[in-house]
């Protein structure tokens, strides 16, 4: 009687199982940016998203996916004057931008959000200095 008991309650519990979700190719989806909030440096911006709830989409920092600029907090001075004019051209391309989509959203390795980004239907990435690509997929 216990083993026809423990049965039923094996066969039970796999009926309640359920399948495991699909995966998704891409975890979050594409956005437009609502308002262009600040340019940090050569590769990453501030923005707003108001389609997003404000703990997710008020003052977000996004960082281009595929370049990495020079920092503007270097101790090299050279290094440096390359970060201000990184930092300049990003800044010229997304202000006159009518239309900033972020799409292929997601985290890199420090948990920062990053994406691919388009200014008026247009990739981003070619438009900046091919100098500062990433080896591993950062060209278009």
């Amino acid at each position: 009687m216990r083993k026809l008991l423990f049965l039923i309650g094996i066969l039970l519990l796999a009926g309640c199982s359920t399948p495991p979700p699909k995966e998704s190719s891409k975890l979050y989806p594409d956005v437009k940016v609502s308002r262009l909030l600040q340019i940090l440096d050569g590769d990453t911006f501030a923005c707003d998203i108001d389609e997003h709830s404000a703990i997710a989409g008020k003052n977000i920092s996004i960082r281009l996916r595929g370049i990495n600029t020079p920092e503007l907090k270097s101790r090299n001075e050279e290094e440096r004057k390359f970060a201000n004019l990184e930092k300049q051209r990003l800044s010229d391309l997304l202000n006159k931008a009518q239309v900033i989509e972020l799409r292929n959203l997601g985290r890199d390795k420090y948990f920062r959000i990053n994406a691919d980004v388009y200014i008026d239907g247009e990739p981003l990435l070619p438009k900046l200095n091919h100098k500062y690509y990433l080896p591993q997929g950062g060209k278009p």
